[in-house]
């Protein structure tokens, strides 16, 4: 007879989207539920599978596993090698990414077949922009969850801005601020802050897709989100009413604690850094993984950011950082006509 403390083992399977801000918190989560004694397999490229690989899961003997499929890139016009949306050269090939993303569904459907019953997952635990995950779910009789990377504030403006079609109007100025409706707080925004689907109205298939991902969102068993519940109570109790079940899984990065950091810089060393400033006077300054500046518009940013006499933390992308931009800070001797006020971070922040 089983021991009464011993739980159930169930196998999950993890398909993220191919990008180091989705793979982190997947990865991590992973690591939360080995640690409660479940298997994970997380599919994965070849690249990010070796960019990814370390010794935790030997060094705790967690049982989680990559499966690495080929990646079509070239197949859809991508740049050979190009296996994450954080390395595209231009985010107007998202869409040929996404599409190459897709492509994974025909092998992933393979590898399940050529799996016993016992073998297969109980649980499909996948990025909401992956649709066709439900097709699996149901040709597998496999319970399936979205995973959302953001919060649930995050979620609630996106989805009061579909619903009340707040940037419909095509003449509406790209800088202009409009109030998100229903929401806890006044929150404005404008048309040229919105990602890339939201804003590319260009493009006619971008609604569709939006469409696709709602309806696969909506159909599934359950959405975790990678935050908690003190966090944003408000943006939680109201996104909750549009979804099956809710849960607030985070923070997962806590499971980052013990083993190899993504992070460029010490957490120590930023977290000191802050304590040394006044409360609220720091500017922080981070474009995110996905999005390419070049490098003139880098060198103004940091001229405004020396004239602002403001304290910032300047978070530059690893491939934002070019030889031309760090020569450029070597001329100017710019970290040093800043230094106590401005941190610079070249890379993953913490």
């Amino acid at each position: 007879m089983a021991s009464l403390n011993q739980q159930p083992i169930h196998h999950f399977l993890f398909i993220p989207l191919m990008t180091r801000s989705h793979l982190i918190p997947f990865t991590d989560l992973a690591k939360a539920l080995a640690h409660h004694g479940q298997q994970v397999t997380i599919v994965m490229t070849p690249l990010n599978a070796a960019r990814f690989s370390d010794d935790y899961a030997i060094n705790f003997n967690l049982n989680i596993q990559f499966l690495p499929l080929y990646f079509p890139a070239q197949e859809v016009g991508l740049p050979q090698g190009c296996e994450a949306m954080d390395s595209l050269p231009s985010p107007d090939m998202a869409t040929k990414f996404l599409q190459a993303s897709n492509m994974l569904q025909q092998p992933l459907e393979k590898w399940l077949q050529g799996l016993d019953s016992l073998s297969l997952p109980s649980c499909i635990i996948s990025d909401v922009c992956f649709p066709w995950t439900s097709i699996l779910a149901l040709k597998f009789n496999v319970s399936r969850v979205v995973f959302h990377t953001v919060s649930c504030f995050t979620l609630l403006c996106s989805h009061n801005i579909d619903h009340y079609k707040v940037f419909d109007e095509r003449d509406k100025s790209d800088f202009e601020p409009v109030l998100v409706p229903d929401l806890p707080d006044r929150i404005e925004i404008t048309k040229a802050q919105l990602p890339f689907f939201g804003k590319n109205k260009a493009l006619d298939d971008s609604k569709k897709v939006l469409k696709q991902f709602k309806e696969a969102e909506a159909s599934a068993m359950a959405v975790v989100v990678n935050s908690f519940q003190e966090l944003e109570p408000g943006y939680v109790k109201a996104y909750q009413k549009f979804v099956n079940n809710l849960w607030c899984i985070g923070p997962l990065c806590l499971y980052n604690k013990t083993t190899r950091s993504e992070a460029s810089i010490d957490d120590h060393k930023s977290l000191n850094w802050l304590d040394s400033q006044k409360p609220n006077s720091v500017i922080y300054v981070c474009f995110g993984s996905l999005f390419h500046i070049f490098d003139q518009q880098l060198m103004e940013l940091g001229l405004g950011l020396e004239t602002s006499n403001c304290p910032f933390v300047w978070v530059i992308k690893e491939g934002s950082y070019t030889a031309e931009l760090d020569k450029w800070f070597k001329e100017q001797n710019f970290e040093e006509r800043v230094k106590g006020r401005g941190l610079i971070i070249r890379g993953w922040a913490p």
